[in-house]
């Protein structure tokens, strides 16, 4: 864990001990009590072939898993939230650039929301965990992103967000967040902003039909090779998804999605501090899971 970590979470705590003592709580928010949240969810991904810049061609498999653990009330003057993530990316082929077969994240994601009059919340997150190829287990490996956020809520329909989340050894350590939630009518929920935008239409309480925009970045840790001097590798990509999702009963849902991945890059970090942006063509994508409510 580096220095600067370290700074960020000493600031981190300061913030949680002054909230604790200065304020007290706030009425609900859309964007943190939007109902309904799975209590986990199962998906796989495929992602069609497409071309690497001064490489080949090949295609990716996605799986991903999330488990809310635990919950907890006022805890430090707040309340806290504790989700287990899993995400692994499977590369097909190894499009003549000696990819790694998976880059995958088993991570911890902490969230501590202190509710404050006038309807804003003060929200601190940690994301730690192994960000890697995980074919060595060590300490390069391990990352510890942190992210502080403002929440203020309008209105019973309308809230807002506005942070960001740093990430020290990413490619892109400072990652914003930004968001107005509007839910007029429990039918109907829009989302705009980033990393995440989201327009939800629940015809009844069996269907929901929603769009999505999605911008991610993550970087992994890959194991010390003696024929190169690879570090890191980041994937970014933009994804627009359709999806459908099917209640079964008050437990199990299943959805199904479909979509287009652009702006999308390989980059490669190098231990001589030099790094290698490779892009990659648009590709559409096929995903299908399971969420489950309790």
């Amino acid at each position: 864990m580096t220095s600067r970590s370290l700074f960020s979470i000493f600031i981190l705590l300061l913030i949680c001990c002054f909230a604790s003592i200065c304020w007290g709580r706030g009425p609900k928010c859309q964007i943190l009590d939007k109902e309904p949240r799975p209590l986990y969810t199962l998906a796989g991904a495929y992602i069609e072939e497409s071309d690497i810049q001064g490489g080949s061609d090949t295609g990716l498999f996605e799986v991903d898993a999330s488990w809310g653990c635990a919950y907890w009330n006022d805890t430090l003057g707040g309340d806290v939230d504790a989700h287990l993530n899993f995400r692994s990316t499977f590369f097909l082929q190894t499009a003549s650039l000696d990819l790694p077969e998976h880059v995958s994240q088993v991570s911890l994601d902490l969230a501590w929301m202190r509710r404050m009059r006038n309807g804003w919340t003060l929200l601190i997150g940690l994301a730690p965990g192994l960000y890697s190829d995980l074919e060595t287990l060590d300490s390069d490996a391990f990352f510890l992103p942190v992210r502080l956020a403002g929440v203020k809520t309008f209105s019973s329909e309308l809230s807002g967000i506005a942070g960001f989340e740093y990430r020290s050894g990413f490619d892109r350590e400072l990652f914003p967040i930004l968001g107005l939630a509007w839910e007029p009518d429990p039918s109907f929920r829009v989302e705009l902003g980033i990393p995440e935008s989201v327009l939800l239409w629940r015809p009844d309480e069996i269907w929901n039909f929603y769009g999505k925009f999605t911008w991610r970045n993550v970087t992994y840790n890959l194991r010390d090779r003696e024929n190169d001097a690879r570090e890191t590798l980041t994937l970014e990509d933009y994804r627009n998804t359709f999806g459908v999702q099917r209640v079964l009963d008050d437990r199990l849902a299943i959805f199904v999605e479909s979509g287009k991945s652009y702006h999308r890059s390989l980059v490669f970090e190098r231990r001589n501090a030099s790094s290698v942006e490779l892009e990659m063509s648009k590709s559409v994508f096929f995903r299908t899971g399971i969420a489950g409510y309790f």
